[in-house]
């Protein structure tokens, strides 16, 4: 995916925590998909896969630090996945919604990070791919979104101090909503791309956060009717100009992981 996280968090909004509030499962029905993809949703359900389904998309825990994609199971879920999970043919027994929605204003742009963002990735294109400058822009981009993941897991660091691994702390942009809502749109991203190569007859292997090893060929071209997938192509136009989601970092002969 093109400049995913950077791209992601870009539209982002102010969590309006004065409205978060409860849902009903009538409500949840009634709301659009944009409704519930850009929004802070969270759901908890049980929920099963058909059993056809090669890649199912929903990641539980086993323990702390490691997740497993099962097709049936318990679990915590944004929009993203719920959406991506509905299109696969998933049911749920939802148990709790919660919704934080987007802080609005006519006046100002509500979106946090859309502004540095949106300056990093324009930086960035002045520079070559692959020169010390443009790697420097990617970097920069990409520690934003470390900032506001950071403490939230389990990630230990090592401390000068006491010559030993210590967990890493959070700080003042540390934010679990935006954090999961951008990790989740990037994941429910990479898991329509392996739904619809599937069903395109296709290979996939070493699947990573943001990039997959596929035998499609032009695939791009072959995801219009992926929804997610289309909304990252709307942002990738707002913040470049360029709608281009996905790009090939290499290519060969054969398919290995």
């Amino acid at each position: 995916m093109t400049s995913a996280y950077t791209t992601v968090m870009s539209m982002a909004g102010h969590p309006d925590y004065t409205n978060c509030r409860r849902l009903t499962n009538l409500e949840l029905e009634r709301m659009s998909r944009e409704e519930i993809l850009f929004s802070y949703l969270v759901i908890h359900t049980d929920f099963e896969f058909p059993c056809t389904t090669k890649y199912p998309s929903i990641p539980c825990f086993i323990d702390e630090n490691c997740t497993v994609y099962p097709l049936n199971g318990s679990c915590v879920l944004t929009g993203a996945e719920y959406l991506l999970a509905l299109s696969q043919g998933c049911k749920f027994r939802i148990l709790d919604i919660y919704i934080t929605p987007f802080k609005k204003s006519d006046f100002k742009n509500l979106k946090p990070f859309n502004s540095i963002l949106h300056l990093v990735q324009e930086q960035r294109r002045e520079h070559p791919k692959g020169s010390i400058s443009n790697m420097m822009y990617k970097e920069i981009g990409n520690s934003i979104y470390g900032s506001v993941v950071r403490g939230i897991g389990n990630k230990k660091k090592y401390d000068i101090k006491s010559k030993g691994s210590v967990r890493m702390q959070g700080d003042v942009l540390t934010n679990p909503l935006i954090a999961s809502w951008t990790t989740a749109f990037i994941r429910s991203i990479i898991g329509e791309c392996l739904h619809s190569i599937h069903k395109l007859g296709g290979l996939v292997v070493s699947v990573t956060t943001d990039g997959f090893i596929t035998d499609v060929e032009n695939l791009e071209g072959k995801l219009v009717n992926n929804y997610l997938f289309s909304e990252f192509k709307k942002i990738r136009q707002i913040l470049a100009c360029d709608n281009t989601g996905l790009e090939v970092k290499n290519s060969g002969r054969g398919i290995i992981a």
